[in-house]
């Protein structure tokens, strides 16, 4: 899926926690280090937020994008791997939207056949899930998505 101004994602009720790590990203080199102690020092979270954010801004995420082996066989997860998907989402403004199609192939299914898949399962369930399945099926997904919720505070 091409970028686009049509597609993103929102929350509602704007807070500081929004868009502080967008602040950063866009300013840091406005901030002189006592305003970067400054911001870090407004709450807890911020402790740990700004310091993380501006390390994150130099991680190389690009690795993200490439195959993982013996994927379904781990035992943990990956620190390097959270801390990568962390500094991506900084870079994305915090919206999972753009990271995923960022990240496309398999977590988009850009890949997938789906009339293959259709034909595969038709014999395998009810005329009515068919039905579903195919409904919501990648070919039907629409152009424009305006995805919104709250920030649960």
């Amino acid at each position: 899926m091409s970028p686009s101004i049509k597609k993103y994602y929102q929350v509602q009720d704007m807070t500081l926690y929004n868009v502080i790590t967008t602040v950063i990203k866009e300013y840091r080199t406005s901030f002189y280090s006592t305003d970067l102690h400054n911001l870090s020092s407004i709450n807890h979270d911020f402790s740990k937020m700004i310091p993380n954010s501006i390390r994150w801004l130099a991680l190389d995420f690009s690795p993200l994008c490439e195959h993982r082996y013996d994927y379904e066989s781990q035992a943990t997860i990956s620190s390097r791997r959270v801390e990568m998907a962390s500094a991506a989402m900084i870079h994305f403004d915090l919206d999972p939207g753009k990271c995923v199609r960022w990240l496309g192939g398999k977590y988009t299914g850009a890949r997938r056949d789906v009339n293959r898949t259709l034909t595969a399962v038709r014999d395998h369930m009810s005329t009515n899930d068919f039905n579903h399945k195919e409904k919501n099926s990648p070919r039907w997904v629409p152009l424009r998505a305006d995805l919104r919720q709250t920030s649960g505070k």
